[in-house]
């Protein structure tokens, strides 16, 4: 077996196992491996929490984030981090 990257009419690529025989053209009828189907995050919930931390940690401005660039990047990934992989564990259950 071998692993074949596809792109898609949106530009997202995803990565499909076919045989060793089969065609790169094959790939969208082998087993995908991924990354998930991101359209599963709830864009509104991760606006909301990403707003809520932000103002929770106090990063308002941006002079803000430059005093505590951390807190920025801890706020997106408190926003997004579980949520991402909540889609991976969906994605297993799913595949197997």
């Amino acid at each position: 077996m071998r692993t074949v990257i596809t792109t898609d009419n949106r530009g997202r690529k995803t990565v499909f196992l076919v045989r060793d025989t089969d065609p790169d053209s094959a790939a969208g009828r082998g087993i995908p491996i991924g990354p998930p189907d991101f359209d599963g995050l709830d864009l509104e919930e991760v606006k909301k929490e990403l707003n809520n931390q932000l103002v929770e940690t106090g990063i308002l401005t941006w002079l803000d984030v430059q005093k505590n660039p951390t807190a920025l990047s801890g706020a997106v990934r408190s926003a997004m981090v579980g949520r991402i992989v909540e889609l991976y564990k969906r994605q297993e259950a799913k595949h197997g």
